[in-house]
């Protein structure tokens, strides 16, 4: 994992621990598009018949060094 990909995973757990999420309870993956990273969370053990709360994606700004958006699953 790259330090950035690690800053943008950092913040964005930041985050979702603020909106009131376990993130020791999702596997986080974390992609870049552009300028931004979006890092996913999904529960450990999620079905194919998502609940709520069992995805949510986090917007990260790289350059500025801060979340853009927090997105929760449907």
């Amino acid at each position: 994992m790259s330090t950035q990909q690690a800053r943008a995973v950092e913040l964005a757990s930041r985050r979702a621990v603020q909106d009131g999420y376990d993130v020791s309870r999702y596997d986080i993956s974390a992609q870049k598009k552009g300028k931004e990273w979006e890092v996913f969370f999904k529960r450990n053990g999620a079905e194919d018949k998502p609940s709520p709360g069992d995805f949510l994606t986090v917007f990260v700004d790289e350059a500025a060094g801060r979340v853009l958006r927090l997105v929760p699953g449907k």
